[in-house]
């Protein structure tokens, strides 16, 4: 009888160590997707970040284009201007 109960002990001992390394297995396996996940998210945001940098490059220099086409049309109108006066005299 005693014997009995101590290979009932060792099988249900056994059982539950299976349960602990499947249980571990699948942590491990949850974590190596979790990370999967985290290192997708971390390249989508840079590529984000990248695209945001380069379009904020892009309104830039379009804004400086256009405060050096404003600068232009005021000094031909200037050139006007002065031209209009010289012909005056």
């Amino acid at each position: 009888m005693y014997r009995q109960q101590q290979i009932e002990n060792q099988i249900a001992y056994q059982n539950f160590l299976a349960s602990m390394r499947n249980t571990s297995n699948n942590m491990n396996m949850r974590n190596a997707l979790m990370k999967q996940s985290i290192n997708s998210l971390n390249y989508s945001n840079q590529n984000l970040l990248n695209q945001q940098r380069q379009q904020q490059e892009e309104y830039n220099i379009r804004m400086q284009q256009w405060q050096y086409n404003n600068q232009l049309q005021k000094l031909n109108r200037n050139l006007d201007n002065i031209n209009n006066t010289l012909r005056g005299y």
